[in-house]
């Protein structure tokens, strides 16, 4: 049986992140970015959800810097922009253009520390054509001067960014100050409105984008947010009265990436209980039926319906995260920079379903062995993104993210998209 591996050392070294963008720390907290006041370097994310945490870093997320995501674009240098010819420039300037906007970095007249974005002082204009985009999106980040209108009746040379969906009504023609997002959260669903060059910039899952919107993250905790009481993490009593062994919710019966063989075997050596149009069992979402993670099951099935490289479902971030619960996934390579180490169970770790069951009984057995598939909630915190509590936590991601880069000046002016 190929067991996961208890040493993570390996998984940190992946995800080990230079401190290099971390502001040089001050006496009071930088009320922009966030940066804390405390001894060690941290940023202040606050919520009703999850209260005050000081933040190191975002797990996976390292071709971005915090620092950054957390600033408008007055703050901004040419330091951000470094990495877009590399990371997400599809259809790159040629190089006489190019040069033009990009000095030498040899020209000792090119100083990149005062390259600084330029900002209006009328607010930036976004064009949603989705329907759940509005401008309550921009709650995480009401001070950087953002609108979002959702009236066709918008004069389109007023509108600094479009966004739509996959499929879009019609072609829009841009101005060279201008962007057309594709949003989708959905696995692969822009790939049709890009190849016909429909867009130049994606909002979707895809972390290689730099206005990702993921359905959450994970974010490591600075000494200061740790626990370090020497108590367990989690509530150890309701865990040794657990009886059962996995629960699915489930909709969709017929998903492409074969969770439903994956169950289906695995049902033959342990105990699966099906909710939803799937299976034989029913309970009402939410209430009751989540706090049975809670409180009966040891695993939740949180199975992808389509794999794609960063494609992570919202069931894993929710369900898998944010209950007493361990989530089983399908591929540990998608997952596993993402969520914090020794968190959860991938079925392609073992040879066949049959070890795969096993291991899950050795866990129910042995409550010790289970516990401490928590002990990260000591140096981690698993943020989920509901899309209904639009508040500081979304400040690195999506919505407030298009904001922090739609243009007003054609000379910052790109192709981001993330396929």
């Amino acid at each position: 049986m190929q067991a996961p591996p208890t040493n993570d050392s390996a998984y940190h070294s992946r995800i080990n992140v230079s401190t290099s963008w971390v502001l040089s720390n001050r006496n009071t907290t930088d009320m922009d970015s966030g940066m804390s006041s405390e001894s060690r370097k941290c940023f202040h994310f606050s919520s009703v959800k999850y209260g005050d945490l000081c933040v190191e870093s975002i797990l996976g997320d390292e071709q971005f810097r915090l620092a950054d995501k957390l600033h408008s674009h007055a703050t901004m240098s040419s330091r951000l922009l470094e990495p877009i010819s590399m990371h997400w420039l599809i259809n790159p300037l040629g190089a006489e253009k190019h040069n033009k906007v990009w000095k030498d970095r040899s020209d000792p007249q090119c100083d990149a520390s005062i390259l600084l974005i330029r900002v209006s002082e009328a607010p930036k204009m976004i064009l949603s054509f989705v329907r759940h985009i509005t401008q309550s999106n921009l709650g995480g980040c009401p001070d950087w001067n953002c609108k979002i209108l959702n009236t066709k009746a918008l004069s389109r040379e007023k509108v600094d960014a479009f966004v739509t969906g996959p499929m879009p009504i019609y072609k829009i023609r841009l101005s060279p100050q201008q962007y057309v997002v594709c949003h989708s959260q959905e696995a692969n669903f822009c790939t049709i409105f890009l190849s016909q060059n429909r867009a130049n910039m994606t909002m979707t899952y895809r972390r290689n984008s730099p206005i990702s919107s993921p359905y959450g993250y994970t974010v490591k905790l600075a000494p200061v947010s740790q626990r370090n009481d020497g108590k367990q993490p989690i509530n150890e009593k309701r865990i040794r009265k657990k009886s059962k062994a996995i629960a699915w919710f489930v909709s969709n019966c017929f998903a492409a990436s074969g969770r439903e063989e994956v169950i289906s075997e695995l049902k033959k050596y342990i105990d699966v209980d099906i909710y939803g149009r799937c299976g034989k069992m029913y309970c009402t979402k939410g209430g009751q039926c989540e706090q049975m993670l809670n409180t009966d099951y040891h695993f939740y099935a949180a199975f992808e319906n389509s794999i794609s490289d960063d494609y992570i479902t919202e069931k894993l971030w929710h369900q898998g995260y944010q209950f007493d619960v361990i989530p089983l996934v399908l591929k540990r390579r998608i997952v596993e920079r993402y969520v914090p180490p020794y968190s959860f169970i991938a079925v392609d770790s073992f040879d066949t379903p049959r070890e795969m069951a096993q291991y899950l009984n050795y866990l129910m057995q042995n409550k010790s062995a289970y516990l401490e598939y928590f002990a990260w909630r000591k140096n981690y915190a698993v943020i989920y993104l509901d899309g209904t509590h639009h508040d500081r936590l979304e400040r690195p991601w999506g919505v407030c993210q298009l904001c922090r880069f739609a243009p007003n000046d054609s000379l910052f002016h790109r192709r981001f998209v993330s396929r």
